[in-house]
C-alpha cells in the first residue's frame, strides 16, 4: 500500500528494495481481481494528518484485572467434539 506522495526513500527498517524488485508508476492490480480476498482491498493515499498518527503493531503481553468481580456464572456445553463422552458435557464456572 502506498502511504507516501514522493518517491519511496526507505524507512528505519526498510532501506530499499530487494534485488530484482523496483517500484512501478502504474502497478497492475488487475492481476488480483480473481482473488477473493485481494480483490476486496481498497487502496487509499493517506493524508499528512493520517501519516502523523503513531501506530505500534508490536505484540506485547500485559496483565489485565477487572474493576470488579463478576457476579454471574459462565456455563459451557461441548457440542462439536471428537469423542461421544464429551458431547453434551457442561461446565459451569463461577465468575469470582
Amino acid at each position: 500500500m502506498k502511504t507516501y506522495t514522493e518517491s519511496f526513500g526507505g524507512t528505519k527498517l526498510i532501506t530499499g528494495f530487494p534485488p530484482g524488485f523496483s517500484p512501478s508508476e502504474h502497478p497492475r492490480f488487475e492481476q488480483f481481481s480473481k482473488d477473493r480476498d485481494l480483490s476486496a482491498c481498497k487502496l487509499k493515499e493517506l493524508t499528512p494528518i493520517e501519516l502523523g498518527i503513531e501506530c505500534d503493531l508490536q505484540r506485547r503481553t500485559f496483565e489485565t484485572l477487572p474493576n470488579k468481580a463478576a457476579t454471574s456464572k459462565l456455563h459451557m456445553t461441548f457440542e462439536a467434539v471428537d469423542t461421544e463422552e464429551l458431547k453434551g458435557l457442561g461446565i459451569t464456572v463461577d465468575g469470582t
